[in-house]
């Protein structure tokens, strides 16, 4: 920590920065723009001081910001809209809203973190929800603390669980009462061609719903899933059978996906939607309620 001096490749002039570290240990680098070395005392003086200030008097320096209103006015409009997990993250802010209401940045601790998580737990909410609650609630404070909101992350310090890899294959018999079930569906009879593509696939319901027919490889016997459309955002090969995509044609020149041949995947536009007997197209939206509402009636 001191003074030093450095090429400013800026101003192609060597100028001295100075280096210090804030009221929350974080150590910072300065330029001061000048070569004169008194000048950089001066600035280094001035910073200490500052920070002192801050460590003494924190209620004098900290932003009087409430979360909610820090949540509502700038993290979810500029950080999480857009983004890809936007539904999910608004989800989890308004719960966190709800637990946290009234109180400022500066005044929720590692010990409000701890507890809220405890209730979480004793609510029997599983492990991995409670990790995203606390994730949630971390990065809204990273960007807190990146945009001058706040000076001090109490989430650091909290422990997540530890969630041991899920691998759940159905097993034949789940498999046979899940068709069952998708097959009496009447008012979606696109839905068992679906459910049939996605277990011959196994891709995510967004990555089943989101494919288009650019993605599938047919000299490779292979589906490509894009990075905008997968889970992590990285693309992925998934090797497919095919004899779930039939060489038939439904009134245009690409194969229809399904060996059923009363309700038929259909291409418009190089997305696949679903074309029930009459011809209609069901929209995506009915899709995944449906697929939620037969893998429940399954159990």
């Amino acid at each position: 920590m001191g003074i030093f001096k450095k090429l400013d490749k800026t101003e192609n002039r060597e100028v001295y920065y100075i280096d210090f570290y804030d009221e929350n240990g974080k150590r910072i680098r300065e330029s001061t723009g000048s070569s004169s070395r008194t000048f950089a005392n001066e600035l280094l003086t001035n910073r200490k001081d500052e920070v002192a200030k801050r460590k003494k008097l924190p209620d004098r320096y900290i932003p009087h910001i409430l979360l909610s209103d820090f949540v509502d006015n700038e993290y979810v409009p500029i950080h999480v809209k857009g983004s890809k997990g936007e539904p999910n993250t608004k989800g989890i802010c308004e719960k966190l809203k709800t637990h946290f209401e009234g109180k400022h940045l500066h005044e929720i601790t590692s010990r409000d973190v701890e507890m809220y998580k405890q209730i979480l737990q004793q609510g029997g909410s599983a492990g991995n929800t409670i990790n995203n609650r606390i994730n949630t609630l971390s990065g809204i404070f990273t960007k807190a603390i990146d945009w001058g909101k706040a000076f001090l992350n109490p989430v650091h310090k909290v422990k997540r669980f530890r969630i041991t890899e899920r691998k759940r294959i159905l097993e034949r018999w789940e498999l046979d009462a899940l068709i069952i079930v998708a097959g009496k569906e009447k008012k979606a009879p696109h839905l068992l061609p679906l459910i049939i593509f996605d277990l011959m696939t196994g891709l995510r319901k967004e990555e089943l719903l989101s494919i288009k027919w650019t993605d599938v490889d047919f000299e490779n016997v292979q589906l490509l899933v894009r990075a905008e459309i997968a889970k992590y955002n990285k693309s992925r090969y998934v090797d497919c059978e095919f004899r779930t995509i039939s060489t038939s044609h439904f009134g245009g020149t690409r194969p229809a996906v399904s060996d059923h041949r009363d309700h038929l995947f259909r291409s418009d536009c190089d997305h696949f939607w679903i074309i029930s007997e009459r011809g209609g197209r069901d929209s995506e939206t009915s899709s995944q309620t449906c697929l939620g509402e037969r893998m429940s009636d399954a159990g």
